[in-house]
């Protein structure tokens, strides 16, 4: 991510990632940004995924973000890993 700052005030709407559960993905400037939802109060309610085993945790989403709140993920998804593991990729 080139600029953390500009995304965390950036309008961005997140909707379930189809291929794994706890995922949401959003669009901003061009790339994907992968947001988790954390089992809050055990973890940060949300995680920012930076890239290269990095993240940003808070637990109040920046002020232009949305989550689908009636998000279903197929039957198909994934089952949600904990934070830090990862599947493979294929």
């Amino acid at each position: 991510m080139d600029d953390l700052e500009a995304a965390l005030s950036a309008t961005v709407s997140f909707t379930a990632d189809p291929k794994d559960e706890g995922w949401y993905r959003g669009q901003w400037a061009g790339a994907d940004l992968y947001a988790r939802l954390g089992n809050f109060p055990d973890e940060h309610l949300y995680s920012l995924y930076l890239g290269n085993g990095r993240w940003m945790d808070f637990t109040t989403k920046p002020a232009g973000w949305s989550f689908a709140s009636t998000a279903d993920w197929p039957p198909g998804a994934r089952p949600r890993l904990p934070k830090g593991y990862f599947y493979p990729e294929s």
